[in-house]
């Protein structure tokens, strides 16, 4: 079992899933996410070589990669999907309370530039090929400033004398408190890619991806997990 100390926080667990958060003056609040609930089966994301592969995955559909059944930190979100070879542009829209948006593109990614998100609100997103006949949706919440004051809180307490793998371990903890599992996920993934994987590293990412129910991610992290010497 993995017992991190820092100030103000006391975390407990191997992995993130079943840790816990303590920390003071802090009250947990949240509810679980209908999104999140019952999650849709997603493609997985890049790894951290930058492929992204689709297993099994109708090739022909734009399989939104993020943001995808979380809760997110940013009110101008990059959305981005797998390119769907011959398709020479995508229109993506983002629907939600008294929101209509939509845009053309001939990337597979476009950060969201429309009116301003309403905290808190689902909203849907929606990536179709240019002929209309393939698209693909996902969820997202726009986290409320409470949490989010909850989380820099939180953040800022962190001891200094923590190394690189606790404190993203600790901050990935703390995104994953609030759901926002694809942040979480970015903070592990950018330490493996900076300073390479550990087992606990592994741990962690396939206990996030069953959360969203990534079963290629998971299976891809266990693989690499399955290192007759990973380091601890």
């Amino acid at each position: 079992m993995v017992s991190l100390h820092y100030s103000g926080v006391k975390m407990f667990g191997g992995f993130l899933g079943a840790s816990l958060l303590l920390f003071q003056g802090v009250s947990w609040t949240n509810s679980f996410p209908v999104f999140a609930q019952s999650p849709e089966t997603r493609p997985p994301e890049c790894d951290e070589n930058g492929d992204c592969p689709r297993g099994d995955l109708d090739p022909n559909t734009p399989h939104i990669i993020s943001p995808r059944n979380s809760y997110i930190l940013s009110d101008r979100p990059l959305i981005r999907w797998y390119q769907v070879e011959g398709a020479t542009r995508y229109l993506v829209k983002i629907q939600g309370p008294n929101l209509q948006w939509q845009t053309e593109t001939t990337d597979p990614f476009v950060t969201y530039n429309g009116e301003n998100l309403v905290r808190g609100e689902e909203y849907s997103v929606i990536v179709s090929t240019h002929d209309g006949e393939h698209q693909d949706r996902a969820s997202f919440i726009w986290l409320n400033t409470e949490q989010e004051q909850d989380i820099q809180g939180a953040i800022a307490t962190l001891s200094r004398d923590l190394t690189p793998q606790e404190e993203a371990l600790a901050i990935a903890a703390i995104y994953e408190q609030h759901f926002l599992f694809n942040d979480a996920i970015a903070v592990l993934e950018t330490h493996l890619e900076e300073l390479g994987g550990t087992k606990v590293i592994y741990d962690e990412l396939v206990d996030l991806y069953r959360q969203i129910d990534l079963t290629n991610k998971v299976k891809f992290y266990q693989e690499q997990n399955s290192n007759p010497n990973p380091s601890i």
